[in-house]
């Protein structure tokens, strides 16, 4: 039984593909059906009419691929705290990737990643790990364990950068005269305490607004990671995220340090 061939009008629209021929059976040069299609940029190809039906091929590779049709979650859809209220976007000058509106069981509206949503990255709009760093300082404030905790580690990198000469970022730092507030040197749960009323996440980190100002708690904030290297003049890719959580899941290490050192040794790059 012969099977039949997917008939497409001339003139349908695929992406920035334009058929301008009808569905051809296969011959000796095709194996299989095929139609002419014209991309916006003048390109024309020959391509399998289920390469274009499925989805698989929207442009001659001349429109990036985050900025094609994104695949469509319906409205309503939970993700963790998360549901979306809106359709999925397309990459813009203020989101890299795919994106959609969501709102957080909190009452927190932002827009986020759908890669993210759909990966499990995103769980909540941030206030579940505020949430959980609030219960661990308050178990572990007055002991040995809060040490393991990320916010004791930034404050002990803090400190390093500023007060010790052998430090691998101390030229950047104490070298040109930064130091850290009288408040915080030799006080971490004053600048615990100043992280959870600040706003604290992981994720997130530490940020002088000033950058020739010391660390103090009018000079800081908590800022991702892409605005921390934005305000330095560098782009952080986020795929580049992706690979390195992936990376870290794969050695069974922490994506933090993974992405730390990552970034570290892009910064001493430039």
């Amino acid at each position: 039984m012969t099977k039949r061939r997917t008939e497409i009008p001339v003139g349908t629209a695929f992406g920035s593909w334009t058929t301008v021929t009808d569905t051809k059976p296969f011959d000796g040069t095709h194996e299989r059906a095929w139609v002419r299609v014209q991309c916006a940029c003048g390109t024309i190809r020959e391509v399998a009419p289920s390469t274009l039906t499925s989805g698989l091929s929207q442009s001659c590779g001349c429109r990036p691929l985050d900025q094609r049709t994104p695949k469509q979650v319906p409205a309503g859809t939970a993700f963790g705290q998360l549901t979306t209220i809106s359709p999925v976007y397309p990459s813009d000058a203020q989101h890299s990737r795919p994106w959609v509106n969501v709102r957080c069981e909190c009452g927190t509206v932002r827009g986020m990643a759908i890669g993210n949503l759909k990966a499990g990255n995103s769980r909540s709009c941030g206030c579940a790990q505020r949430k959980s760093v609030s219960m661990t300082f308050a178990t572990h404030g007055a002991t040995k364990g809060y040490r393991k905790h990320r916010v004791y580690r930034i404050w002990r990198g803090m400190r390093e950068r500023c007060y010790n000469q052998k430090a691998r970022n101390y030229r950047w730092y104490g070298a040109k005269g930064i130091q850290v507030c009288a408040a915080w040197r030799d006080d971490f749960s004053a600048f615990r305490a100043w992280a959870l009323q600040a706003g604290y996440a992981d994720g997130l980190e530490l940020d002088r607004r000033h950058s020739d100002d010391d660390y103090g708690p009018d000079n800081c904030q908590w800022v991702t990671k892409k605005q921390n290297l934005r305000n330095r003049g560098l782009i952080w890719d986020d795929d580049v995220d992706a690979r390195l959580v992936a990376y870290a899941a794969s050695r069974n290490v922490s994506p933090y340090e993974v992405i730390k050192l990552a970034v570290e040794k892009f910064i001493a790059d430039m």
